[in-house]
């Protein structure tokens, strides 16, 4: 006998997508931002071993591949920021690259401190840094760049 036999089918309807829709956003978030810490560490570590550029130069490089990576997948897919025209495209660009500046600043002196002056291994504070950088990224952007609302969807009750 199935337990779930004498249940409302009504209570369940809708769940899972209703949950999906409202952490669709940062599930993606966390996902793209997985590939654009791939980009950062991996153009990162190619211009520091590869390409032999002293860190800080290394580090800027890493972080404007990945902030370009950050806004295509961010406006197309996160937040679906589509059908805008260009001055608004331009708009929105101007202010992710400006916070993207705030949070690179931030990403740059975590190196330059913990590698230049105190010595630390590279690869895992440029993880740290990226890491802090992410979620100060992810505030700017829902809040600041894309204005991400949650579309609410209205039910007749019946």
């Amino acid at each position: 006998m199935n337990t779930t036999e004498g249940m409302e089918p009504v209570l369940w309807e809708g769940k899972p997508q209703a949950m999906w829709h409202r952490c669709r956003h940062a599930v993606l978030y966390v996902f793209f931002g997985g590939l654009t810490t791939l980009v950062n560490l991996a153009v990162y570590w190619l211009a520091l071993e590869k390409m032999s550029l002293p860190n800080v130069p290394a580090s800027i490089i890493a972080w404007l591949l990945a902030v370009l990576t950050a806004f295509v997948t961010n406006k197309l897919w996160v937040f679906e920021s589509r059908g805008k025209g260009r001055q608004e495209t331009f708009r929105e660009l101007c202010k992710f690259i400006y916070c993207r500046l705030a949070t690179g600043m931030i990403d740059v002196s975590i190196m330059y401190v913990g590698v230049d002056l105190l010595s630390g291994p590279p690869v895992p504070l440029k993880a740290l840094a990226d890491a802090i950088a992410t979620i100060l990224n992810y505030a700017a952007s829902r809040w600041l760049v894309f204005h991400y609302q949650a579309k609410t969807t209205k039910r007749k009750i019946r």
